[in-house]
């Protein structure tokens, strides 16, 4: 069931790089490189994370299983926005449920 909605998401044809319209010059970088100024995680931040991206999974490939194969399916003709819808609901849910001290509730 997954398989043929990921499968169909594979089959796209890819386009390659647009030419370049004569008397133009690709962009180059501009200015200095980006230097990741991004503070690193804790190791608590590190395992809290690593914790909600696995009961994401179990839910995935278990209970939530049948209810986001039907939800891919009937949104096929958006597919990008069908799997952002998904994981958006998803994650917010677990965060909420990690606010309240629950764990995993009903994710989907």
């Amino acid at each position: 069931m997954a398989e043929e909605i990921f499968e169909a998401l594979i089959e796209k044809p890819i386009n390659g790089p647009r030419e370049i319209p004569p008397g133009r010059t690709p962009l180059g970088p501009t200015g200095p490189e980006e230097v990741d100024n991004l503070p690193q995680p804790t190791p608590e931040e590190e395992q809290q994370v690593d914790m909600m991206l696995g009961e994401l999974k179990d839910f995935i490939w278990d209970e939530g299983y049948n209810s986001i194969v039907k939800k891919l399916k009937k949104g096929q003709d958006k597919l990008p926005e069908v799997i952002g819808e998904i994981a958006g609901r998803m994650v917010n849910k677990e965060v909420k449920a990690a606010d309240e001290g629950e764990g995993e509730n009903a994710i989907v």
